[in-house]
């Protein structure tokens, strides 16, 4: 299976559906849509920015990280499309370490203003792992 994303629209919402082999990849493939979603980006990349983040459950780590990379697209106006060394521990409590990197975003149109916990999903199947998050819009 090959790594995915489907989103859902809504008025006021955007639902992210994700399918990939590994955990890890669900969340590389989160940044890739925030990254998209941020506008047009060119250029270098800038420094490699370090990313550690500790929640309470797998879910709640998914919303945290989408958030955090969320915030600093638009502080630092980057679509940080670009990750290394991303590991995922569940214990003892989710945490998500990683090196993220982004361009500058040329035209920024984001939609995106926050990730939710409402209906936020992240569980392994038959298949692979499975995620859905919620983003205001």
């Amino acid at each position: 299976m090959s790594t995915s994303s489907r989103t859902i629209e809504h008025v006021g919402e955007w639902r992210v559906e994700l399918r990939a082999d590994t955990l890890e990849d669900v969340f590389r493939e989160v940044a890739l849509v925030i990254a998209r979603a941020a506008g047009t980006a060119s250029g270098s990349h800038g420094p490699w920015e370090d990313v550690d983040i500790e929640a309470r459950d797998r879910e709640a780590l998914l919303v945290d990280y989408a958030n955090e990379l969320l915030g600093r697209s638009e502080v630092e106006g980057r679509a940080y499309d670009e990750l290394r060394d991303l590991a995922v521990a569940e214990a003892p409590r989710p945490r998500l370490r990683a090196r993220v990197r982004g361009r500058p975003v040329t035209a920024w149109r984001s939609p995106l203003k926050a990730a939710t916990y409402h209906g936020a999903e992240l569980s392994r199947d038959d298949h692979g792992w499975r995620a859905s998050i919620l983003f205001d819009v």
